[in-house]
């Protein structure tokens, strides 16, 4: 079974969906797992998508054929990925599992810090108004600590390998 990556380094985990340049293909198997290819779509940004967001037929089928060309690939993982549109097309691509697990985990990832990002709000509107700031501090240290927990950014690529290949052989 074929897996790739997102990635710009070819060792984490750190690119989105249609801004990535390049995806690391592994194939997973009972027997291992070995590196096969980079999959490269462009050096460093794929601008063919960004710069054609707006330019509606141009742009679906730009993103369709990064699709296609990793339409081998069982799995797929990435950081962040565009619209509902964009992952729904992904989903029901043909003879492929987009990693379902992980899409949510980054969306919960982004809701927490949207979290985060709400409680410092809250905390420093407290302080302009000058409320009383003891329990408020302590109980929104205790959020953003709890939240901060949550995040943890690129991930190693061989902790995904490794989590495929234990998957498979279970």
């Amino acid at each position: 079974m074929k897996i790739a990556f997102a990635t710009t380094d070819e060792k984490n985990i750190n690119d989105h969906f249609g801004r990535a340049g390049m995806f690391a293909v592994y194939d997973i198997s009972k027997d291992g797992s070995r590196f096969v290819e980079i999959r490269k779509f462009a050096d460093g940004e794929d601008t063919s998508i960004t710069s054609t967001r707006e330019q509606g037929q141009v742009h679906e089928d730009l993103v369709q054929a990064k699709v296609d060309r990793l339409s081998d690939c069982r799995i797929v993982y990435l950081t962040e990925i565009g619209g509902p549109a964009e992952l729904t097309r992904l989903l029901t691509s043909p003879a492929q599992s987009w990693h379902a697990e992980e899409y949510s985990r980054i969306v919960k990832d982004k809701a927490m810090r949207r979290h985060v990002v709400k409680v410092a709000s809250d905390l420093v509107n407290q302080v302009y108004q000058g409320d009383e700031l003891s329990e408020s501090v302590s109980d929104a240290m205790g959020e953003l600590t709890t939240a901060a927990g949550v995040t943890n950014g690129a991930q190693h690529i061989n902790k995904y390998v490794s989590e495929a290949y234990d998957f498979i052989t279970a």
